[in-house]
């Protein structure tokens, strides 16, 4: 048994570059009607709901950081007073300070991830390198809230048989039953031991514009929630397509409150797997 402060000690892992990232293929189902598309086959609409949601996401997410920054001290002070009234061991503090830390984390995800676009346009950089870069900003950027909720909430992370982890490919399933357990698939499998996971996640989590942004970069999959659908499980089953040796598709298989966290029901996770 091995403390996660073992991993602090670590150097960033070395990362195999993976020469096998799967060209998500765009294909028109035979019961689908025809749609207007873009010089590289991108449906019309659906690239205007993204980019709708993504000025939208990006705006209110920086003004939100500006404010709560900008209000910081007075929110500590606040939050200060409420703990001592309430004995509550400086529970407010800590969580407005890790909520200012995060807008932080988004603002510079947002800013880093445009500058990954820009250096590709310039450099011409390929595909594949444009997302060697973008895993690495995800690894940071999942990090860096780790590392600030465990410092902050002075959580103690054990790993237990760890050592026999062995070659891939995995599927991983992940009970999930807090927000915190969600940074621990980045933090341990990816960090720790170089794996490259696909995630499937709830269509709900594009309105965070780092994972929005990043995350569709990457050959990740986003459902809705309760769809179990032939189109959510064909987009979960194309995620297995051109896996190496330390690559990994990861589901959140449990759920925090009603349904499935991936948007996918039992049968459908069944029949991916």
């Amino acid at each position: 048994m091995s403390s996660i402060e073992q991993f602090d000690s670590l150097s960033e892992p070395k990362i195999i570059p993976n020469k096998r990232w799967p060209e998500v293929p765009q294909k028109k189902m035979a019961q689908e009607p025809e749609r207007a598309t873009l010089s590289n086959g991108a449906d019309v609409g659906a690239v205007f709901r993204t980019w709708g949601r993504r000025i939208i996401t990006v705006s209110l997410y920086i003004v939100s950081c500006l404010a709560i920054v900008g209000s910081l001290p007075a929110l500590i002070v606040i939050a200060a007073v409420t703990d001592v009234a309430r004995r509550s061991r400086w529970i407010g503090v800590r969580f407005i300070t890790l909520l200012a830390f995060y807008f932080c984390c988004e603002v510079a995800g947002i800013a880093m991830s445009f500058l990954l676009w820009l250096a590709k346009v310039l450099t011409r950089a390929s595909a594949e390198r444009f997302l060697d870069w973008n895993f690495s900003l995800q690894q940071w950027w999942t990090g860096s809230l780790f590392r600030a909720g465990r410092l902050l909430f002075s959580i103690i992370v054990e790993l237990e048989g760890g050592d026999g982890l062995g070659d891939g490919p995995f599927i991983v399933f992940i009970r999930h039953v807090s927000l915190g357990d969600t940074l621990l698939p980045w933090t341990i499998l990816s960090r720790l031991y170089g794996l490259r996971l696909r995630y499937v996640l709830k269509s709900q989590l594009l309105w965070d514009p780092c994972l929005d942004i990043v995350g569709n970069r990457l050959p990740n999959c986003f459902v809705r929630r309760g769809a179990g659908d032939e189109m959510a499980t064909s987009a979960v089953r194309r995620l297995m397509d051109g896996l190496c040796e330390k690559d990994g598709v990861l589901i959140y298989f449990m759920s925090t409150g009603r349904g499935s966290t991936t948007g996918l029901d039992n049968r459908s996770s069944g029949d991916v797997a």
